[in-house]
Protein backbone atom coordinates (compact mmCIF):
# COMPACT_ATOMS: atom_id res chain seq x y z
CA UNK A 1 0.00 0.00 0.00
CA UNK A 2 3.24 2.26 -0.07
CA UNK A 3 2.65 5.05 2.53
CA UNK A 4 5.58 5.53 4.89
CA UNK A 5 6.01 8.46 6.77
CA UNK A 6 8.43 9.62 9.51
CA UNK A 7 6.42 10.60 13.00
CA UNK A 8 8.35 12.75 15.10
CA UNK A 9 11.01 10.64 16.69
CA UNK A 10 9.22 7.52 17.14
CA UNK A 11 10.59 4.10 15.96
CA UNK A 12 7.95 1.38 15.61
CA UNK A 13 7.86 -1.96 16.46
CA UNK A 14 5.37 -4.71 15.42
CA UNK A 15 5.45 -8.66 14.56
CA UNK A 16 4.94 -10.81 11.64
CA UNK A 17 3.42 -13.87 10.44
CA UNK A 18 4.83 -15.27 7.01
CA UNK A 19 3.03 -18.36 5.47
CA UNK A 20 3.29 -20.50 2.30
CA UNK A 21 1.19 -23.49 1.28
CA UNK A 22 1.61 -25.32 -1.51
CA UNK A 23 -1.99 -26.32 -2.93
CA UNK A 24 -0.35 -28.34 -5.72
CA UNK A 25 2.87 -28.85 -7.42
CA UNK A 26 2.33 -25.42 -9.41
CA UNK A 27 0.09 -23.27 -7.55
CA UNK A 28 1.63 -21.61 -4.19
CA UNK A 29 -0.66 -19.45 -1.69
CA UNK A 30 1.71 -17.28 0.07
CA UNK A 31 0.50 -14.70 2.82
CA UNK A 32 2.22 -11.81 5.08
CA UNK A 33 0.30 -10.65 7.88
CA UNK A 34 1.81 -7.69 10.38
CA UNK A 35 1.34 -5.41 12.88
CA UNK A 36 3.06 -2.63 13.76
CA UNK A 37 3.14 0.29 16.42
CA UNK A 38 4.97 3.54 16.85
CA UNK A 39 6.29 4.13 20.18
CA UNK A 40 8.56 6.89 21.81
CA UNK A 41 7.83 10.55 21.68
CA UNK A 42 5.68 10.31 19.17
CA UNK A 43 3.74 13.09 17.53
CA UNK A 44 0.76 10.83 16.39
CA UNK A 45 0.76 7.26 17.84
CA UNK A 46 0.11 4.84 14.93
CA UNK A 47 -1.18 1.23 14.94
CA UNK A 48 -1.49 -0.89 11.62
CA UNK A 49 -2.33 -4.29 10.59
CA UNK A 50 -0.60 -5.50 7.05
CA UNK A 51 -1.77 -7.83 4.83
CA UNK A 52 -0.35 -9.49 1.71
CA UNK A 53 -2.08 -12.38 0.06
CA UNK A 54 -1.42 -14.25 -2.97
CA UNK A 55 -1.87 -17.38 -5.09
CA UNK A 56 1.22 -17.60 -7.17
CA UNK A 57 1.51 -20.19 -10.24
CA UNK A 58 4.59 -21.68 -11.79
CA UNK A 59 3.06 -21.50 -15.14
CA UNK A 60 6.69 -22.40 -16.50
CA UNK A 61 10.29 -22.01 -15.45
CA UNK A 62 10.73 -18.19 -16.32
CA UNK A 63 6.84 -17.10 -16.57
CA UNK A 64 5.15 -16.66 -13.33
CA UNK A 65 1.85 -15.17 -13.12
CA UNK A 66 1.02 -13.94 -9.42
CA UNK A 67 -2.88 -12.21 -7.93
CA UNK A 68 -2.17 -10.53 -4.59
CA UNK A 69 -4.80 -8.94 -2.54
CA UNK A 70 -2.93 -6.42 -0.23
CA UNK A 71 -4.20 -3.80 2.66
CA UNK A 72 -3.37 -1.65 5.46
CA UNK A 73 -5.77 -1.23 8.34
CA UNK A 74 -5.35 1.16 11.03
CA UNK A 75 -6.40 -0.37 14.51
CA UNK A 76 -7.03 2.71 16.04
CA UNK A 77 -9.33 4.83 13.58
CA UNK A 78 -10.49 1.69 11.78
CA UNK A 79 -9.47 3.12 8.28
CA UNK A 80 -8.38 0.12 5.70
CA UNK A 81 -7.21 0.43 2.04
CA UNK A 82 -7.37 -2.33 0.49
CA UNK A 83 -5.75 -3.38 -3.78
CA UNK A 84 -5.84 -6.57 -6.14
CA UNK A 85 -2.79 -6.40 -7.98
CA UNK A 86 -2.08 -8.99 -11.10
CA UNK A 87 1.18 -9.13 -11.89
CA UNK A 88 4.04 -11.43 -13.93
CA UNK A 89 7.34 -12.35 -13.11
CA UNK A 90 9.79 -13.18 -15.53
CA UNK A 91 12.97 -15.47 -14.42
CA UNK A 92 15.55 -14.21 -17.30
CA UNK A 93 18.17 -15.97 -15.48
CA UNK A 94 19.55 -17.43 -12.10
CA UNK A 95 20.44 -13.90 -11.03
CA UNK A 96 17.86 -11.69 -12.79
CA UNK A 97 14.29 -11.04 -12.59
CA UNK A 98 11.65 -9.30 -13.62
CA UNK A 99 8.01 -8.59 -12.22
CA UNK A 100 5.21 -6.04 -13.30
CA UNK A 101 2.03 -5.44 -11.64
CA UNK A 102 -1.08 -3.63 -12.21
CA UNK A 103 -2.46 -2.33 -8.92
CA UNK A 104 -6.09 -1.52 -8.61
CA UNK A 105 -7.28 0.52 -5.48
CA UNK A 106 -10.73 -1.27 -3.86
CA UNK A 107 -11.71 1.24 -1.62
CA UNK A 108 -11.88 5.17 -2.53
CA UNK A 109 -8.98 7.09 -0.96
CA UNK A 110 -6.60 5.20 -3.67
CA UNK A 111 -5.80 5.27 -7.12
CA UNK A 112 -7.88 3.14 -9.19
CA UNK A 113 -5.31 1.68 -11.15
CA UNK A 114 -1.47 1.97 -11.41
CA UNK A 115 1.82 0.48 -12.52
CA UNK A 116 4.23 -1.29 -10.89
CA UNK A 117 7.76 -2.76 -11.92
CA UNK A 118 10.45 -4.07 -10.14
CA UNK A 119 13.74 -5.45 -11.20
CA UNK A 120 16.22 -7.66 -9.42
CA UNK A 121 19.27 -8.95 -9.27
CA UNK A 122 20.10 -12.00 -7.19
CA UNK A 123 23.33 -13.16 -5.54
CA UNK A 124 24.12 -15.92 -3.40
CA UNK A 125 23.15 -20.03 -3.20
CA UNK A 126 19.54 -21.04 -3.74
CA UNK A 127 18.62 -19.49 -6.78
Amino acid sequence: TGNRRVIGVAPEVGAGLFLDRYLSERVRLHSNLSWKTSVGEAREVEREFDYRNAIVWFATRRWIPVLEVLGRTNTITGETRLAVQPEMIFYAGPHFEMKVGLPVGLTSDRGRLGVRAQLAILWGGGH
